[in-house]
């Protein structure tokens, strides 16, 4: 959910360098690439993101059609860093059932000889 903005230019700059799309965590500006410089677009960026106490961090540029395009990333520098981790998948062998065994096993489950869904029982608890 981006919202156009175009009220942010930076005076030195001769409001050359307006927000093109932002949120309180991103901001694309279009800057003209022949008036003005990455330094006015970085300092536009940062009076955008100090709007959210977050510092301006730089991700990179684009040029299209005589424009530069930058994008920053509003980063809240007091944020601690995610120290989360996602738990590591544990894989364990299937135990080994004998036919016997998983026969057993189904009959107890209330599966009854010689049906289909006793066989489907068995191939399953014996692979």
């Amino acid at each position: 959910m981006f919202l156009t903005l175009m009220s942010l230019g930076g005076c030195a700059s001769g409001l050359q360098t307006v927000p093109y799309m932002s949120n309180q965590s991103r901001i694309v500006l279009k800057q003209n690439a022949i008036y003005d410089t990455p330094k006015a677009a970085a300092q536009t960026a940062q009076n955008y993101c100090s709007q959210y106490g977050s510092e301006a961090i730089n991700q990179g540029q684009d040029i299209s059609g005589g424009y530069r395009f930058f994008t920053f990333d509003c980063v809240n520098p007091k944020a601690k860093p995610s120290t989360f981790q996602p738990p590591q998948p544990t894989y364990q062998p299937l135990p080994i059932v004998s036919i016997d065994d998983a026969k057993k096993k189904c009959a107890d489950l209330g599966f009854k000889a010689g049906t289909e869904q006793f066989g489907n029982c068995v191939l399953k608890l014996s692979k």
